[in-house]
């Protein structure tokens, strides 16, 4: 049989695994699902993300992709994945894909929402907020948040990386629903703890701890070490969507707000539709 390429998008609450990436001794989503998959085909399967989140980092919409030569039909994959992966785990798509599509490197940009409770935090929400409990300078965030538009170095706002530390940035908007705030962020990628690095830095901003002019300072002269940052914890962070160019992994999906902290990925006008297809990527 030739060999396929399946796209996952995959739903899971980040609390109890140690990130995406798989690890031995440490119960992680790729380990996980590399474990359902392979007990579904009958054989070893290796999955690639579009990103490897933090350990506690919950996403709304990952992209994920495996290569099988079983000729298994989409429905009946996501059908067995439903009742294989456990109840922090949820496939909401499944199609086929080119063999040259790759999660990762195919992907053009990716959005993160940092939700941030003000006032102490109810005990239900613990684990999917941060609570901010001193009084902020919303205006001036949003003054902030501009700074970070466009192609810059973002070594001050990072984990040091062999990797270039230049990225750039689409948008960082803020929406308020008092008491929660949600603060979103698109790039075209992003350095380990950078988005919590950022939305750290603008939260200090707020609360006075630091000045438009530290900011400017960080990205006009980039560094891992030469300035103390917040990390925001992460369980405030989730992985929205990935953006492709010629693909759409989330067709026939819509993010509404059920109540939750953040908006979810619902089916469109609450029809499910098949879990078939071809993705041209």
């Amino acid at each position: 049989m030739p060999l396929r390429n399946f796209l996952l998008v995959l739903e899971y609450d980040g609390t109890r695994y140690a990130g995406w990436q798989r690890q031995r001794d440490q119960v992680t989503v790729q380990g996980v699902l590399e474990s359902s998959l392979s007990s579904i085909l009958e054989h070893p399967v290796v999955t690639m993300a579009s990103g490897r989140t933090d350990a506690g980092v919950h996403a709304l919409g990952q992209v994920v992709s495996f290569t099988t030569e079983k000729p298994v039909d989409c429905e009946v994959l996501y059908r067995a994945l439903q009742a294989l992966l456990p109840d922090d785990m949820r496939v909401l798509r499944v199609q086929e894909a080119p063999l040259d599509f790759h999660p990762r490197k195919s992907a053009k940009s990716k959005r993160y929402l940092y939700a941030v409770f003000c006032g102490t935090c109810p005990v239900f929400l613990r684990g999917y907020v941060y609570s901010l409990r001193q009084e902020v300078d919303w205006a001036l965030v949003q003054e902030g948040a501009r700074l970070f538009i466009g192609r810059h170095d973002f070594a001050s706002f990072s984990s040091p990386s062999p990797r270039s530390s230049v990225r750039t940035v689409y948008a960082l908007d803020i929406e308020f629903r008092f008491p929660l705030v949600l603060l979103s962020i698109v790039a075209e990628g992003f350095l380990h703890h950078m988005a919590r690095m950022i939305f750290g830095e603008l939260l200090l901003l707020g609360i006075g701890k630091v000045s438009l002019a530290d900011l400017k300072r960080m990205l006009t002269h980039p560094s891992h070490h030469a300035y103390r940052r917040l990390n925001l914890p992460p369980w405030g962070l989730y992985l929205v969507e990935v953006q492709y160019e010629h693909c759409n992994p989330y067709q026939g999906l819509e993010l509404e707000d059920v109540g939750f902290v953040v908006p979810v990925w619902v089916e469109k006008n609450g029809r499910k539709l098949p879990q078939r297809g071809f993705c041209p990527c």
